[in-house]
């Protein structure tokens, strides 16, 4: 399956920053903080804390708390059409539709 940022990159053509690659790796590619090295894990560190593993469960819910000028609706939309994209609809029944929904202020 195609990643986030595989999806990003060759699919929608969205230009990410550093930090927004190393954030989307972290909390939607399933990239363990821990196994990025030099820049990468130091920003890392500034964007998650001292956090070396994120457990599967905890992945299931994503809260970000972000300055203006973050990316975050970038991120956010982003994220909203991969999973459009790459979402199993096989349970989705006759005449419903699957949706995504984002939530900000």
């Amino acid at each position: 399956m195609i990643t986030c940022l595989q999806f990003a990159d060759d699919v929608v053509h969205v230009q990410l920053s550093h930090a927004q690659r190393i954030a989307v790796a972290v909390m939607f590619c399933g990239v363990q903080p821990a196994d990025l090295r030099g820049e990468d894990r130091a920003l890392a560190r500034k964007l998650f804390g001292d956090v070396d593993t994120v457990n599967r469960h905890v992945r299931r819910v994503c809260v970000a708390v972000l300055g203006r000028g973050a990316g975050k609706d970038h991120i956010g939309v982003l994220y909203g059409l991969y999973r459009m994209a790459t979402a199993d609809c096989s349970g989705v029944g006759l005449g419903d539709v699957a949706t995504f929904v984002i939530v900000a202020p």
